[in-house]
């Protein structure tokens, strides 16, 4: 059996969910597990609509997928669905989806056979000790201004890198919201993305970034944390960490380290990254009986699901699950902020073309930041101009994907003999 899995920035901790995952699947089963970066996910998932049915040994039964992304792959029609189903299996599926309408994420399930399984949302984590040393208030972390503050104040005259965050779209996502901004538009599903209010939140992005050289442009990347004691620290060089993944470690901390919900600039904006399992359509006709049994383990398994969070740095999406998760974490603190960020978090407008607008977003935004890196300096002139160039090629790869085109001017009447005349 064939799965795919979302690349995680823990790899020892992605080796452990994947060991974890073997033991669900049946003795006769061997399976073998793909892992996909982030920048691969919508390529590799419209590649399987051309894969060839003679060569389809590899073709994933099971894919791990970014829940926002649920309309897109639902319009590539690769995911399996009830109407797939016999009677028999309808009625084994149908307890698993009761329990993905119970993770209150799920959209209009349109019979998808598909569970919401694990969720992260955006936290700071930030050396408490140091804060101190500097006479700063922890208050000042929980908003925009206070934490900038704080961040050139902690490298002020030192080598310290004052923030290490993860250079993705979720990420992206988040400093264009604070900002007023959106990456699309509910009404129309059009870019929003080049509009002022979001090129202002990219700017401050690229801008904090450069400040304190802080990003991370591979997301396989976690800072090492080293053990000193009962302690878990991060390294010596950094402040804070931003990000949808919690380490381990970091659940269980000492004084050193605090935790923190995103910081508030005009209002607060909480957002997650949630993944969900679906069956894809040749899975089900290859495999149905260990797809079927896979997900049968997975809403029974208690266990599983907390293993799988531990190594993902995550939460089961599973309500009852997640708080009994939160319940076993023995830091206050770090327990608090993440129940207060389990929230209803902010999400894109759902659109058909979310993933692909997505991609085409972020690889202008990607190297819009990298050309900024070199100068030295974040423009927005420049990020808006090649954001703008971006929209359009969606607008236009929209207008091809529907076979929309420019009607033609209406046909001259041909001239005749009167006409001349």
């Amino acid at each position: 059996m064939n799965i795919w899995l979302n690349e995680r920035p823990d790899r020892e901790g992605t080796e452990r969910l994947i060991a974890r995952l073997k033991k669900v699947c049946q003795p006769k089963d061997k399976l073998r597990v793909r892992i996909l970066p982030s920048s691969r996910f919508w390529p590799e998932y419209v590649n399987l609509l051309k894969a060839p049915v003679s060569k389809q040994e590899n073709y994933p039964d099971i894919i791990e997928f970014p829940l926002t992304w649920y309309d897109s792959l639902l319009d590539l029609d690769i995911l399996a669905n009830t109407d797939d189903l016999d009677g028999a299996t309808v009625r084994r599926w149908s307890p698993i989806a009761a329990l993905a309408r119970q993770s209150g994420s799920l959209p209009d399930a349109n019979g998808l056979l598909c569970l919401p399984w694990l969720t992260g949302p955006l936290l700071l984590y930030y050396r408490a000790d140091r804060l101190r040393s500097l006479g700063k208030d922890p208050a000042q972390m929980h908003s925009y201004a206070g934490w900038q503050d704080c961040l050139r104040s902690v490298t002020l005259g030192t080598d310290m890198i004052a923030l290490d965050m993860p250079m993705i779209f979720p990420m992206s996502l988040w400093w264009i919201w604070s900002f007023g901004g959106d990456i699309i538009d509910p009404l129309n599903l059009m870019p929003s993305f080049c509009q002022a209010e979001a090129i202002s939140g990219l700017t401050a992005m690229i801008e904090t970034i450069i400040e304190h050289r802080g990003a991370r442009f591979k997301d396989d990347i976690m800072p090492t944390l080293y053990v000193g004691g009962a302690d878990t620290i991060f390294p010596d060089n950094v402040f804070c960490l931003f990000d949808f993944h919690t380490p381990e470690a970091l659940m269980s901390l000492g004084g050193q380290v605090a935790c923190a919900p995103a910081p508030i600039r005009d209002s607060r904006v909480d957002t997650a990254k949630t993944y969900a399992f679906a069956v894809t359509k040749v899975g089900l006709r290859q495999n149905a009986e260990s797809t079927m049994s896979f997900f049968e383990t997975l809403a029974t398994d208690a266990s599983l699901w907390s293993d799988a969070a531990k190594y993902s740095g995550m939460l089961p999406a599973d309500p009852v699950l997640a708080d009994r998760a939160l319940q076993e974490i023995p830091q206050e603190n770090v327990r608090a902020t993440l129940r207060s960020a389990m929230r209803p978090n902010k999400t894109p407008a759902a659109s058909r073309f979310l993933a692909p607008l997505a991609k085409i977003f972020f690889d202008a935004l990607y190297k819009a930041a990298l050309e900024a890196l070199n100068r030295g300096k974040a423009d927005p002139v420049r990020i808006s101009a090649a954001l703008a160039k971006a929209a359009s090629e969606y607008r236009l790869m929209v207008a091809l994907y529907d076979g929309l085109r420019i009607p033609a001017p209406p046909a001259q009447p041909l001239l005749t003999v009167k006409d001349v005349r």
